[in-house]
């Protein structure tokens, strides 16, 4: 059995949860204290140098970081990740997207939000996040067109780009100007039944401190 090691806030690691709720595959959640200092142990830094969940223990022992590549790793041949040019490429583009504009910027901003933290930032910090945040959004608003998905069918790509994608609202952003975003927000989430749960920060009463963030 795959066994995840799991923040249950992160949204990192929702992506995780999804995948495999989608695959209708099981999955062992191994939950991690991260604003405790779990993630900084030894034996967690082997699996993963940076100390960041999710890590993924796969089937044959071998571990594998960072949520897109073991989205990646896991949904490779089945129908959540496309076999064929161009879909393929679509996917991988966006995944790559994802976390290098959408989760950096929106993914700070909601977790400053939800947990309290943005009464302590530097206003030119949180204004920058938001001009990033916004500015991915409106990519990801033109490159999904008319398009239902962002790779043909859903993919993995949509799931990594719902994660933070939706929180949006949750982190103050006004999204009005994006519609083609928000369509595809409301069509993802009726795409395959009731989704995996998310949950707030506030479930870790540690996610407050000034630790790294998930």
């Amino acid at each position: 059995m795959h066994r995840l090691y799991d923040y249950a806030p992160s949204l990192n690691c929702w992506k995780i949860r999804e995948l495999f709720r989608r695959l209708k595959q099981p999955l062992e959640l191994i939950p991690v204290s991260i604003f405790t200092g779990e993630g900084q142990k030894p034996e967690f830094l082997k699996m993963n140098p940076t100390g960041a969940v999710p890590v993924m223990v796969m089937p044959d022992g071998n571990t594998i970081a960072e949520s897109n590549a073991i989205l990646l790793a896991c949904a490779e041949g089945t129908q959540l990740m496309p076999s064929e040019m161009p879909a393929r490429g679509k996917a991988l583009q966006w995944l790559f997207f994802e976390q290098n504009y959408l989760e950096p910027s929106l993914g700070a901003l909601q977790h400053w939000v939800r947990t309290g933290k943005i009464a302590r930032r530097d206003p030119v910090l949180i204004a920058f996040q938001r001009d990033r945040a916004m500015g991915a959004l409106s990519a990801l608003d033109r490159g999904l067109g008319d398009q239902e998905f962002v790779a043909g069918p859903v993919s993995i790509a949509d799931i990594a780009l719902y994660a933070y994608g939706h929180m949006a609202e949750a982190a103050g952003l006004d999204t009005t100007p994006f519609q083609n975003y928000r369509t595809w927000l409301l069509r993802f989430a009726g795409s395959d039944g009731l989704m995996a749960p998310t949950y707030p920060y506030s479930i870790d009463p540690a996610s407050s401190e000034e630790l790294p963030t998930a």
